[in-house]
């Protein structure tokens, strides 16, 4: 078995049509059970007052959740009223790419977060993530960020996913950013990937 690392990813948004190639990639047999990426919803049918399903906020009113659709349907065996009203209970898949929480896997073989970042691009173009894994021995770990308006990020990172650097890179950029005519600041926040963190920032907070 070769050398293993940590390695987390956060898939922060993707259209919806592109959701199940996104799971696909995050396969669910890599992740605990805890990181649902596909599951099999419950839904109450009950009808309220003005002959509508029961809702919960916009969405159906979600009893349980489960792995898959026979837990589903063994769940509902035991809910009330199924028996008096069969059509009472729906079940519904739900969550095939989690925007809510990341992916963990704190054994993964080094080199993964490279591999996860290609396989999503392609397989899924529209999504935003940031993906690292990290450093191992005396090597620093590997980030890498992705939204399809800023394109691909990489840099070498500690623990927590903060890009590492060092002060004659940061003199080749300022070098090259007034060659340019460029703004050196913005210049070297974009290479410490400060526009893709803002962009992961501005999700969750929406997402609040």
């Amino acid at each position: 078995m070769g050398d293993t690392t940590a390695f987390q990813a956060y898939i922060y948004a993707c259209p919806d049509d592109q959701r199940a190639a996104a799971g696909a990639i995050m396969d669910e047999s890599r992740w605990d059970s805890v990181r649902n990426l596909q599951r099999y919803a419950v839904i109450d049918n009950t009808l309220n007052s003005d002959g509508k399903p029961i809702r919960r906020g916009q969405d159906p009113l979600q009893v349980s959740i489960h792995k898959s659709e026979e837990a589903a349907a063994a769940a509902i065996v035991a809910l009330p009223g199924n028996t008096d009203d069969p059509a009472r209970y729906d079940i519904e898949p739900v969550g095939i790419v989690n925007l809510d929480r990341g992916y963990s896997n704190w054994d993964i073989s080094l080199g993964s977060a490279d591999h996860y970042a290609s396989w999503l691009v392609d397989a899924a173009p529209g999504c935003s993530f940031v993906i690292w894994e990290d450093p191992k021995y005396e090597y620093l770990g590997s980030l890498f960020a992705y939204t399809p308006e800023l394109g691909m990020f990489s840099a070498e990172c500690d623990a927590d996913g903060t890009p590492v650097t060092d002060g004659s890179a940061i003199l080749q950029w300022v070098e090259e950013a007034e060659k340019a005519g460029e703004d050196v600041a913005t210049r070297i926040r974009r290479e410490m990937g400060v526009p893709w963190f803002d962009d992961w920032a501005n999700a969750r907070k929406a997402g609040a």
